[in-house]
């Protein structure tokens, strides 16, 4: 689940629909509507009890406890958790459950009876969430899916830092998100000139290429927005965290510059190693 925000000319409504529709405006937002034909009492009522099983289980799952645990053998880890449904009573519908993040995961059934034992094995670090994912059915078709906060034990304080790394995987991709997260400071349309670095190797990344000037958008930021920084440090953070020389995404020489220019970043920090 994402949520984006923006506050400048760089992610107005307008040029939105112009990069989805084209200047012109030619493509159609719009879509013909068909009214579907209005439901029975039976479907009304079926329906009236998905939403009150849903909210039931929401209000009254007790979890009498959630912890990983690291698998001694791999890196992956193993989510164990006790809960117990309370006093709901779903007579009419089958209720399974999953880790989030986990499409290859079977759900595991749940039933009116508790406590229940659930160990959900093998789980990648970067997968690990402290969502559950609850499943509704009926007569062997689901109809209902939602997901549930929990607390966990034991998640590794690296985790945030896996996921970061699992999408920025290189020095280009790097750069590019630094300009995203710079974009309210300038115009996008500038930007236009990295795609055509896409297919060069991380070696090759021109850090001062006169098209991209970092330097001037971080001046900027600097002044204009100073919590900018933060989030460009968090980032930095996450990504040399961790990381083997040869798999490094963000360039040393970009470090060095940056530790120089983190005097300006709110709350600072002790200052990466290259």
């Amino acid at each position: 689940m994402l949520e984006l925000r923006g506050q400048s000319d760089a992610v107005q409504f307008d040029r939105l629909l112009d990069d989805l529709l084209g200047p012109d405006r030619d493509a159609n937002i719009f879509e013909p509507f068909e009214a579907k034909p209005e439901a029975n009492e039976v479907d009304q009522s079926l329906e009236q009890k998905l939403r009150l099983l849903e909210y039931d289980l929401l209000k009254s799952i007790e979890i009498e406890s959630a912890r990983v645990e690291r698998q001694p053998t791999s890196e992956n880890y193993d989510l164990h958790i006790i809960l117990r449904p309370g006093s709901i009573r779903w007579s009419e519908f089958s209720v399974r459950l999953a880790p989030f993040n986990s499409k290859d995961m079977e759900a595991q059934p749940l039933s009116n009876e508790g406590p229940f034992v659930f160990c959900f094995e093998n789980i990648n670090e970067s997968n690990l969430s402290l969502f559950l994912r609850f499943e509704i059915y009926h007569e062997g078709e689901r109809l209902r899916q939602f997901l549930m906060k929990i607390n966990i034990d034991g998640m590794p304080t690296s985790r945030v830092s896996r996921i970061i790394q699992s999408i920025i995987k290189d020095s280009n991709l790097f750069f590019e998100y630094l300009r995203f997260l710079l974009a309210d400071e300038f115009d996008k349309n500038n930007v236009s000139g990295s795609d055509n670095k896409s297919g060069t190797n991380a070696k090759d990344v021109q850090i001062w290429d006169i098209q991209t000037p970092i330097f001037e958008q971080l001046l900027i930021s600097a002044s204009r927005r100073p919590g900018r920084l933060k989030e460009i440090d968090d980032v930095i953070r996450h990504l040399t965290q961790d990381m083997v020389d040869e798999k490094k995404v963000v360039p040393p020489e970009f470090v060095s510059f940056w530790n120089a220019f983190r005097q300006m970043v709110p709350q600072p920090q002790e200052p990466f190693s290259t």
